[in-house]
């Protein structure tokens, strides 16, 4: 408005307007006026108005990395705890298999935290080394530390997938609000590399994660041909998180050398 205020302004003065036209300049330019004396009140309430205030999360420690090993050994507890009702016993069998699988993986994070304690001359607090103290002397070993609680988890989270999709009598749908068909289609080509993964991570029992990975996504799509789309969703996100969780593995056994030293 200011600028406007301004062109109309200089063109008065630099051109020599007809009467009728110069006062219906004059006539705009006390209205201009007028509504600029109008809103300057609000504009000046506006500026001395008090800032909002800072997002809650900035003030937030962020957790630190021996939370990360406490936090997952509680939550793989407490998916370990005995179960009222219970799926069926395939469905119970492959969420026990995931969560050893993923306590195994946990074991290799507490080792990888107690050497990163033992080199700096901390201890490691709780019986169980739960509440572990920074993890590694090195870059190396705090990659692979963090690489390790990355798969442990991706398998709780593929555990809790199986055991959601055998909650309640499965029944077709009629549309696939879900996304499946979408999800498994990626998800074949991911299960397609769990070998790849499973020679490079040298993991306990890593042919068993392959064929839960295959076994998961073959669940996914007889559910998806019987139209059981909400089922054949979360059996592909189960198995594409079983081979998240290798590929993880891999990438702690073989650090990037020229990095991680």
């Amino acid at each position: 408005m200011r600028r406007l205020f301004n062109v109309i302004k200089h063109a008065m003065k630099t051109h020599r307007l007809p009467l009728s036209l110069s006062l219906c300049a004059c006539g705009l330019l006390a209205g201009l006026a007028a509504v600029a004396a109008a809103q300057s009140p609000a504009q000046q309430q506006q500026a001395q108005a008090k800032p909002p205030d800072p997002w809650p999360g900035a003030k937030m420690a962020w957790p630190k990395p021996s939370d990360w090993l406490e936090g997952a050994i509680k939550r793989l507890e407490k998916m370990r705890e005995p179960r009222q009702g219970g799926g069926q016993a395939r469905q119970e069998e492959d969420a026990d298999r995931l969560l050893e699988r993923a306590a195994d993986v946990l074991d290799l994070a507490r080792a990888v935290a107690k050497k990163g304690a033992g080199s700096t001359g901390a201890g490691v607090a709780g019986a169980d080394g739960a509440a572990a103290t920074a993890a590694g002397a090195n870059t190396g070993d705090q990659f692979r530390y963090g690489r390790y609680i990355a798969a442990a988890g991706s398998l709780m989270d593929a555990a809790d997938r199986v055991r959601w999709a055998r909650r309640g009598e499965p029944k077709p749908e009629e549309f696939d609000f879900w996304g499946a068909g979408f999800i498994l289609q990626g998800c074949y080509f991911r299960v397609r590399q769990a070998n790849y993964f499973a020679d490079m991570s040298g993991a306990r029992k890593s042919e068993q994660y392959v064929e839960l990975a295959s076994s998961l996504y073959q669940q996914g799509r007889s559910a998806y041909d019987a139209k059981e789309y909400s089922r054949a969703r979360l059996y592909g996100d189960a198995s594409s998180s079983v081979v998240f969780a290798l590929e993880c593995l891999a990438q702690a056994a073989t650090p990037d050398p020229h990095i991680y030293k």
